[in-house]
């Protein structure tokens, strides 16, 4: 109860300093609406913040369009750390509700190496055959794994805009993503991905389950619109552009 309190005494105080630091600053980087709207409880002022958007290198990261088969295995990955912000549990038991209505799946998440839990989550479930956990990757890897699977899900809980799923979309991987933080600032659901709520293994399964059903001319629709909102938000050259103009706009109001 100690640790608790003192806990709670010291996000009050981090709260307090960055109330009073937030109103001084010349100029505000945002990465999503979401981002900008919790600067705002902090006392951010609007008129200083600036909503700019990750960019990718697109020319790294060319469109792969699937020939998706429905009537094959789905393969589903996820990407990111092991950490319970990342939902992995609420994906293992979405895992197993799909096993059971008899589709056939396989889930890879990389980046959790040999976590405990989820060892035990995945032993519990009877998932071992249809669920693989890998390490950390060196991105180039990542990438291939990426573009080799039919789905990218994010599970997460808390989120700005994950990175995975801009490269996703950016490599033609259909995306399936919890509407956390910034997610619905970039993911339309039905139109360049599905977005489904927070800690909801049966949203995910049905998401998974929508997905695993797609013609391929769907599937395919789905990942060129998925392609396009990429080119039109989050180019490099875009937030390089936005990111000059904002700086030249903060000085000039300094001078």
């Amino acid at each position: 109860m100690l640790i608790l309190i003192i806990h709670q005494y010291q996000i009050l105080k981090l709260q307090i300093l960055i109330s009073l630091f937030f109103p001084k600053v010349a100029g505000f980087h945002a990465v999503s609406n979401t981002i900008s709207i919790e600067a705002q409880k902090y006392s951010a002022q609007l008129h200083k913040i600036q909503i700019i958007y990750s960019g990718l290198d697109l020319n790294k990261l060319p469109f792969q369009l699937k020939k998706f088969d429905a009537n094959a295995m789905l393969r589903i990955v996820s990407v990111g750390r092991d950490h319970w912000k990342k939902g992995y549990i609420y994906a293992l038991n979405s895992i197993k509700l799909l096993k059971d209505v008899g589709i056939d799946i396989h889930y890879t998440i990389i980046g959790v190496g040999t976590s405990e839990e989820l060892l035990y989550q995945r032993f519990k479930l009877g998932l071992e055959k249809e669920v693989t956990f890998i390490d950390k990757l060196p991105f180039e890897k990542v990438l291939k794994e990426m573009g080799s699977a039919d789905v990218l899900l994010l599970s997460s809980v808390e989120e700005g805009i994950a990175n995975v799923v801009l490269e996703a979309m950016t490599v033609g991987t259909l995306v399936v993503s919890t509407n956390c933080g910034g997610m619905n600032e970039v993911v339309r659901d039905n139109e360049n991905g599905f977005l489904i709520p927070i800690r909801d293994a049966v949203s995910i399964s049905s998401a998974l389950q929508k997905v695993a059903n797609l013609p391929i001319e769907d599937y395919q629709k789905i990942t060129k619109e998925a392609r396009r909102t990429i080119e039109k938000q989050h180019t490099h050259e875009k937030m390089v552009m936005e990111m000059q103009a904002f700086y030249h706009k903060v000085l000039k109001s300094k001078l």
